[in-house]
C-alpha cells in the first residue's frame, strides 16, 4: 500500500505520519509533494520535477507545477508500504493522477487558529535551530515581536499566503471521492487536550481505510503511542489559540476566517 499524507502546513501532518508508521506504512523520506518545500529544493532537482516538456503539469499549490511524469516516477519509486508527506492544495489534475497511479489519500485538518500559532512558533524554531533558504521564513524572522508573527499567518502578505488562504485551497479534498480526513482534535487523545474515546475512534477509522483488523491491544498501544515525540513537536495541545491570541488578533482571526471555522467544524456560526 502507497499513501499520501497531506494537510495545511502545522496542521498535525507528522502526528500523521506517526500513526501511520505505527500502523506498519512508514514514511518514504526522500521526496515531498509540498510548494514552499519544492521552492528550496536545487536547481538540477527542481528541473527533475519539471522537466521541460515532459509529462503534464500538475499544480500543487502557491502557483507551483510539477511534472505528471515525475510523481508517477516517485510513485514506483516508493516501497511497499510507505507514505508521503505532502502540504498540497486540491487540484482536479493532482487528485486524478494520484488515484490513477494508486497513492491512496489521507488528509488532516487542525482548528485554523491553532494552525496560526503553531505555524508562528515554528517560524522562530526553525530559525533558532538551522539556516532556512526560505525568503519566507527570513522575512517572519524580522518581525519585531511574535504577535507581528501572528498578525502576517492571520492575513498574510506578499511573501506569506495566510492561513486562511491556504486552508481555502486544500479544503476541497474534503469533497473528493475516496480520500479519508481526520481532524488532530480527534486524534490527539486526552495527553494532547482531546477525547480518548474519539482518538480510538480515528485510529480505526485509518485501520478500516487501510484494510488493517486492530485486536484491542494493538489499539491501545497504538493511541498510547501516537501523541508526541515527532520532528516538529512542540506542545500538540488543542485550543492554544486561546491563550496566545489578543482580543484584537482573535477579531481580526475570525473576519479573516469565520467561513472556514464553521465549514470545518469549530464554530457552529460564524462571529462576523
Amino acid at each position: 500500500m502507497k499513501l499520501f499524507a497531506n494537510s495545511v502546513q502545522k496542521s498535525g501532518t507528522h502526528l500523521l505520519l506517526q500513526l501511520l508508521t505505527l500502523l506498519g506504512v512508514p514514511r518514504y523520506p526522500r521526496w515531498r509533494l509540498d510548494p514552499e518545500w519544492t521552492r528550496e529544493r536545487s536547481v538540477g532537482k527542481r528541473l527533475l520535477m519539471r522537466p521541460p516538456g515532459v509529462g503534464r503539469p500538475v499544480p500543487i499549490g502557491q502557483g507551483i507545477d510539477v511534472s505528471s511524469w515525475w510523481i508517477e516516477r516517485l510513485a514506483l519509486a516508493m516501497p511497499e508500504p510507505s507514505s508521503l508527506l505532502g502540504h498540497a492544495s486540491w487540484s482536479q489534475e493532482l487528485a486524478v493522477l494520484l488515484a490513477d497511479i494508486g497513492l491512496r489519500t489521507i488528509c488532516i485538518v487542525r482548528d485554523p487558529r491553532d494552525v496560526v500559532v503553531s505555524y508562528a512558533h515554528f517560524v522562530v524554531k526553525i530559525g533558532k535551530d538551522k539556516i532556512t533558504r526560505r525568503p519566507e521564513h527570513k522575512a517572519l524572522m524580522a518581525l519585531p515581536d511574535h504577535e507581528a508573527r501572528l498578525r502576517v499567518m492571520i492575513e498574510g502578505n506578499e511573501g506569506t499566503a495566510s492561513v486562511p488562504a491556504r486552508f481555502r485551497a486544500f479544503l476541497p479534498w474534503r469533497a473528493q471521492a475516496g480520500v479519508l480526513v481526520l481532524r488532530f482534535e480527534d486524534l490527539v487523545g486526552a495527553p494532547g487536550g482531546g477525547d480518548d474515546a474519539a482518538q480510538r475512534r480515528e485510529v480505526l477509522r485509518v485501520a478500516q481505510f487501510l484494510g488493517l483488523t486492530l485486536p484491542d491491544d494493538d489499539l491501545a498501544q497504538i493511541c498510547r503511542s501516537v501523541w508526541g515525540g515527532t520532528p516538529t513537536f512542540r506542545k500538540g495541545q488543542i485550543g492554544q489559540w486561546r491563550e496566545e491570541l489578543t482580543p484584537a488578533l482573535l477579531g481580526l482571526a475570525h473576519r479573516e476566517m469565520d467561513d472556514l471555522l464553521v465549514e470545518l467544524g469549530y464554530e457552529t456560526s460564524a462571529r462576523w
